[in-house]
């Protein structure tokens, strides 16, 4: 990982807090986010190293639906959630057709 792409992530890093925020407000209170925030790092992380800047996308449009949906399928794995990772109480303007916020 470059400088340019640690710094992509450091920017970034808000968009997983965001992402952890909206799950959180929908998953059992015993749930730890600190899970759900390393399973978002994590993504984050690869989604800097697949970004493609000439894609035609800004960084947060491609890499907030990875984002959420590997915190979502952690969650759906442990069982704590059976629900879209777009359901509409996470609505926060990013739900397919919707422009970022």
């Amino acid at each position: 990982m470059d400088g340019r792409q640690l710094r992509m992530a450091a920017d970034a890093a808000p968009l997983v807090e965001r992402v952890v925020r909206e799950f959180a407000s929908v998953t059992p209170r015993h749930h730890d986010r600190i899970e759900m925030t390393v399973c978002g790092r994590l993504q984050l992380l690869e989604a800097v190293q697949e970004f493609d800047p000439d894609g035609g996308e800004s960084f947060a449009e491609f890499a907030l639906p990875r984002i959420r949906g590997a915190i979502a399928g952690s969650l759906l794995h442990d069982g704590l959630v059976p629900m879209d990772p777009f359901d509409p109480r996470l609505g926060d303007g990013t739900a397919p057709g919707e422009p970022l916020r």
